[in-house]
C-alpha cells in the first residue's frame, strides 16, 4: 500500500512539472490567475482497518491519513459497501492520521473505499476496496441445548450424571438436568 501511495506521489509530481513547463510565461514567472488554475488532487495512504471481522453491531475503526501536495486540509468520504457513506469528515490536517468508526448490522461481506477531497474542491479518486466480513457468532440457544442433552439422556441413561457435574453448570450458565423432565 505504501509503495502505491510512493508511486502516485511520483506520478504526481511529474505531472506537476510538466504542467508548469506548458502554462509557465516565457517571462519565467507565474501570476497569481494561473496559479489558482492548479490544485493538486490530494492522496490517500495509510489505511489501515481493525479488526477486518466483526459481529453484526460490532464497532470497526478505520485508521488513514491523507497528503495534499499543497497543504490543504483534506476531507474524507467513507463508502461503508452497504449502500451508506459517512459523509464527508474533517477537514483534517494533511498528514493528519485520523479514526472513524461504523457498525453494520447485518451480516455480510462488504467492500469499502474512501476518497478525499481538499478545501480547493478537488477530489482523489476512490481507492482500493477493502473487504470487511461481518459474520454471526453461532450460539446454541437454551432450547438446543436442553434438546442435545435430553436426546443424550435417552440415549445414554447414565449421561444425566455427567450433565449434572458443576462444569456443565458454569458452561451452560443453568443445570441442565433441572430443564429436563426425564427420568430414565
Amino acid at each position: 500500500m505504501q509503495q502505491k501511495a510512493n508511486t502516485r506521489l511520483k506520478q504526481y509530481y511529474i505531472s506537476l512539472f510538466i504542467l508548469l513547463i506548458l502554462f509557465l510565461p516565457s517571462t519565467g514567472v507565474i501570476s497569481e490567475s494561473e496559479t489558482s488554475i492548479i490544485n493538486p488532487t490530494p492522496i490517500i495512504f495509510d489505511i489501515s482497518i481493525n479488526p477486518t471481522k466483526v459481529q453484526p453491531g460490532d464497532q470497526m475503526i478505520v485508521t488513514a491519513s491523507v497528503f495534499d501536495p499543497d497543504g490543504d486540509k483534506v476531507s474524507i468520504l467513507f463508502d461503508w459497501g452497504d449502500s451508506t457513506s459517512s459523509g464527508w469528515v474533517g477537514p483534517f490536517d494533511t498528514g493528519e492520521m485520523f479514526e472513524v468508526s461504523y457498525i453494520w448490522e447485518e451480516k455480510g461481506t462488504y467492500n469499502i473505499r474512501i476518497k478525499a477531497k481538499d478545501i480547493g474542491g478537488t477530489q482523489s479518486e476512490w481507492s482500493d476496496n477493502f473487504e470487511v466480513n461481518i459474520q454471526r457468532e453461532k450460539k446454541i440457544s437454551k432450547t438446543e441445548t436442553v434438546q442435545l442433552a435430553k436426546k443424550l439422556i435417552e440415549r445414554f441413561p447414565n449421561s444425566k450424571m455427567i450433565f449434572s457435574l458443576p462444569i456443565f453448570k458454569r458452561v451452560f450458565d443453568y443445570d441442565v438436568t433441572d430443564l429436563i423432565s426425564f427420568d430414565p
